[in-house]
């Protein structure tokens, strides 16, 4: 699992997140920035995420949806 940054437009476009997870599907995904340094940073946490993945399980996400209370 490796990430890389990514830039169409040397200078003038957003820095992409390039590469595959464990599993071998492809990451692709913008960091809305052109700053190489913010983007770097960004990879470096997506990176981290993904290897948390890997080794506790993605994570589960809940909904919870309350109904609503009259007060009448």
């Amino acid at each position: 699992m490796r990430l890389y940054l990514w830039q169409r437009t040397p200078g003038k476009s957003n820095w992409i997140i390039r590469g595959t997870d464990d599993k071998g599907q492809e990451v692709h995904e913008s960091t809305k920035t052109t700053d190489k340094k913010t983007a770097e940073a960004l990879r470096i946490k997506r990176e981290g995420k993904l290897l948390l993945e890997v080794v506790h399980g993605k994570q589960a996400v809940v909904t919870l949806r309350l109904p609503e209370i009259s007060t009448e």
